[in-house]
């Protein structure tokens, strides 16, 4: 779903992050707005003017989506779930809750965060804009934020999963039939469903003319459909993995490096010889680090046979490092925070047992019938 982002700052120690279709969408909705929106509702502005009122609502707009998923993030921590993110993207805003509630009574408050927001946005901006003059371009500017914070709010409490009302649905069948396996499939149902008219409605606004209204329309039941296929199959392969550890599957056979040969022997008989992108660095029987190809490219050719692995490699490993009886799911957990694709398997001794990886969970779940080949 999410590209490449990068970080603007932390709010509630939260990483604020934005991907960079948001450049676009932010482009597309200051440049629509400008050549468009306001000129149509209020005609007779000098051009550099819609330019300033566009950009100002469009920096309103998401501004009003982040504290949308901040208020889904505040109650989140409140609750003891903790938020690693909140990622703005081309559809809007996401927070990236590292773990599902474990109650339906969690889950329906944190989802109602969002839309009381919006709704409470909207109606502070239709009090500001109560002071303002009709038709100047601060007025224009705000009314067209409250309203689209009242859009957001409305089309947030849309009963289809995942959407904000999908989960209210979900966590009231939670509560009622006991059993969230079940609920989350008829949440993703309906949210399937109203996919599919969007995406109807979007292809019959296209024969009728509206080409970029029709179009987005499209792009939207497109996301949705696969956002809530995706999260009932996620629940499903969640619920599985919770009954499983990392000893279980992980690769027992680690080739490690001493800590005290040279980057010369490290290249010649470890790298050429394995292929492999990185090695765990042990000494006198202990996980001490992890050396990588990066690690050497930074020392000069010359210096390869003096430099030893020690003075290289990457000391501080603990965010890298599992114990044999953690479950898969907080492997994952880890393997995501950390932008990695495998784990060092560490026992309570310090000892290098073996190592994880994802395509070890992958294999699993192939296995079991989780995964298509």
């Amino acid at each position: 779903m999410l590209g490449r982002s990068f970080r603007i700052g932390r709010i509630f120690s939260i990483s604020i992050e934005i991907d960079f279709s948001w450049l676009i969408i932010f482009f597309l909705v200051a440049w629509s707005l400008t050549k468009g929106y306001f000129p149509y509702n209020y005609p007779g502005m000098p051009v550099r003017q819609y330019w300033i009122m566009g950009v100002a609502a469009s920096f309103l707009l998401f501004l009003s989506v982040l504290l949308h998923e901040l208020s889904h993030s505040f109650v989140a921590i409140k609750k003891k779930i903790p938020i690693e993110k909140i990622t703005l993207f081309i559809f809007g805003g996401v927070a990236n809750i590292s773990e599902e509630p474990k109650k339906p009574g969690t889950e329906f408050i944190i989802a109602a965060a969002g839309p009381l927001c919006s709704y409470f946005l909207m109606f502070i901006f239709w009090l500001i804009s109560r002071i303002l003059e009709p038709g100047s371009a601060p007025y224009a500017v705000v009314r067209y934020v409250y309203f689209i914070n009242g859009l957001l709010a409305t089309f947030n409490l849309i009963p289809g999963f995942p959407l904000d009302g999908g989960r209210l649905l979900r966590s009231t069948l939670w509560r009622i039939t006991g059993n969230l396996k079940k609920s989350t499939l008829i949440a993703s149902n309906v949210g399937k469903g109203f996919a599919v008219f969007l995406i109807v409605y979007g292809v019959l606004n296209i024969m009728g003319g509206s080409l970029l209204s029709g179009i987005w329309l499209v792009i939207i039941g497109l996301f949705l459909k696969s956002a809530a296929h995706h999260s009932y199959e996620n629940l499903v392969i969640n619920t599985f993995l919770s009954d499983q550890t990392v000893d279980k599957i992980m690769s027992r056979n680690v080739v490690s490096v001493a800590s005290d040969i040279s980057v010369a022997d490290l290249i010649d008989n470890y790298f050429l010889r394995y292929h492999f992108d990185s090695f765990p660095v042990i000494s006198e029987g202990r996980t001490v680090g992890v050396v990588n190809m990066t690690d050497v490219k930074k020392v000069p050719r010359d210096k390869w046979p003096s430099i030893s692995v020690e003075e290289i490699m990457q000391k501080d490993v603990s965010s890298l490092i599992i114990a044999p009886e953690d479950g898969i799911e907080t492997a994952l957990q880890k393997m995501a925070g950390e932008n990695k694709g495998w784990l060092l398997v560490v026992d309570t001794e310090g000892s290098n047992v073996g190592v994880l990886t994802r395509s070890d969970i992958m294999h699993l779940l192939k296995v079991k019938g989780y995964l298509d080949e």
